[in-house]
């Protein structure tokens, strides 16, 4: 339990209703009971408070002088700052309980802190050193396991996939409101008449966030990498006979057999593609891609917090590269509870 905590209980039992800087009796067995502590131990606690400036104890010396405590810091103030920084360090669960518990004593109540949370999660942007550092923040409402991958070509589970969805490109994506395939890494493709060949015409200029440009060599590895992996979404590969390299933005992908189909495959999130030189390193992934055609004259990128890589249509941001992905798990919250705002400038769980 922190000090926080331990001031927060205290003013709820002896000044909630005084006020800040206003003495108040309280014997040392009132405060270790309200602390649920020893009296030794409830001493320590106030010297500690002392020491920070937060409260003032008087002990009561002599027969019928009673020990006063003055509360120096604001209750809501305190509760809205602890929280917040709870939330920062990544304690999302711990931050709700403590509003839960101690919100109704002032303005910064659930539904407050929820509203601040809404707007905490997804895209920001700050300025260190004369540099834009974008921060991606993702909530998860159920805990990670061990078998938990952002690698494409390992993932399995929905959720690992969803959270792929966010960080990585492929090379075609599903429009599911028109009811066909749209460009993504490839701005344009074609077949032959057996769909056993299929050809990609990659966009140029489109980075990893390493800064490297992605080229045919990346698509070649990452859909060969799938294929010979023995990743359990190999199936979406095993078909590759081979993946030829045209130029430095075209590539042809010949087939066993044909595959009316290969556009589903490849839309998939284990078909995302990974830089061929860093790939190989785990420990660098996720790498995910930004294109060039998306920045506007003035330099920005046109970007959505809901999809931070590949095609990105509409909002501006400060820079060409969002630098963190941090992801946040909430497994008592809900995505309802969050409230999250709606179209581009949200994370969609």
């Amino acid at each position: 339990m922190s000090l926080t905590y331990d001031y927060l209980r205290l003013y709820k039992t002896f000044a909630v209703r005084s006020g800040v800087d206003i003495a108040v009796q309280a014997t040392s067995e009132q405060l270790a009971l309200a602390l649920g502590c020893s009296a030794r131990n409830a001493k320590l606690i106030i010297r500690k408070m002392e020491a920070r400036g937060w409260a003032r104890y008087t002990p009561g010396r002599g027969r019928g002088n009673v020990s006063e405590i003055r509360f120096l810091l604001p209750f809501e103030t305190t509760l809205e700052q602890e929280a917040k920084r709870l939330v920062k360090d990544g304690k999302v669960e711990e931050a709700f309980k403590m509003v839960q518990a101690y919100g109704e004593l002032s303005s910064f109540q659930e539904e407050t802190f929820m509203r601040w949370l809404s707007g905490y999660f997804g895209y920001s942007v700050e300025s260190r050193r004369g540099e834009y550092v974008e921060t991606l923040k993702l909530p998860l409402f159920r805990e990670l396991n061990g078998s938990s991958t952002l690698d494409p070509a390992q993932s399995f589970y929905a959720l690992d996939m969803h959270l792929i969805r966010q960080l990585y490109d492929t090379l075609v994506v599903r429009d599911a409101a028109a009811g066909r395939y749209a460009g993504a890494l490839a701005h344009h493709w074609k077949r032959d008449d057996s769909a056993a060949e299929w050809t990609f015409y990659l966009r140029k200029g489109v980075l990893f966030h390493h800064g490297g440009e992605l080229t045919a060599e990346d698509v070649r590895f990452s859909l060969l990498r799938l294929r010979d992996n023995g990743s359990q979404q190999r199936w979406l590969a095993e078909d590759i006979e081979s993946v030829h390299v045209l130029n430095r933005y075209a590539v042809k992908v010949k087939l066993k057999r044909p595959n009316f189909l290969f556009l589903a495959y490849v839309s998939y999130p284990p078909m995302s593609i990974v830089p061929q030189q860093l790939a190989a390193r785990p420990a660098v992934l996720p790498m995910q891609t930004v294109p060039a055609s998306d920045r506007s004259p003035s330099g920005t990128v046109q970007s959505s917090a809901a999809a931070p890589s590949g095609i990105m249509p509409r909002i501006q941001l400060q820079a060409c590269r969002i630098r963190r992905c941090q992801i946040r798990i909430c497994p008592s919250l809900s995505c309802s509870q969050l409230r999250l705002r709606p179209v581009r400038d949200r994370i969609v769980m």
